[in-house]
């Protein structure tokens, strides 16, 4: 088993990683996400007749976590567990709408005085009118030539 299928927290697409994987992009929308490995709770098994040979160890499978819930204080978890990572949900398109905001909020500054007699000094550089004038240049030097 090399892949795992994991859940995006901004989009909620599902798509599969490699289960070594640490960081990689969703491929609905696009969100830079960092991959945890997470521990699946353990399940009670039946007593063995004889051990098994030792196998190496299998990777758990890495799992996007939504952000957990606070639990009923029934539902405490015990001190010997670890504790789990918080994943936070990113909404790109309202931080683009904040920033859109505070844009126009802002408007456009104000040149100063230098400013304007910098921008006045300089010598519009269309290219109609530099063409122009290297072709009168042309036809001048042509009619010189030629009279």
């Amino acid at each position: 088993m090399d892949h795992t299928r994991v859940t995006c927290p901004n989009c909620g697409g599902h798509f599969e990683i490699h289960v070594r994987a640490t960081r990689g992009k969703c491929p609905h929308c696009s969100i830079s996400l960092i991959y945890e490995t997470v521990r699946e709770p353990p399940v009670q098994e039946m007593p063995r007749a004889a051990p098994e040979p030792a196998e190496p160890a299998a990777v758990p499978p890495p799992v996007v976590q939504p952000p957990p819930s606070e639990p009923a204080p029934s539902e405490q978890p015990a001190a010997e567990a670890p504790p789990q990572a918080v994943q936070e949900k990113v909404d790109i398109t309202r931080i683009e709408h904040l920033v859109d905001a505070m844009d126009h909020e802002r408007g456009a500054p104000r040149p100063s005085i230098s400013d304007i007699a910098v921008i006045e000094s300089l010598v519009p550089d269309t290219g109609h009118l530099s063409i122009e004038k290297k072709v009168d240049r042309l036809l001048r030097s042509r009619t010189r030539t030629k009279g």
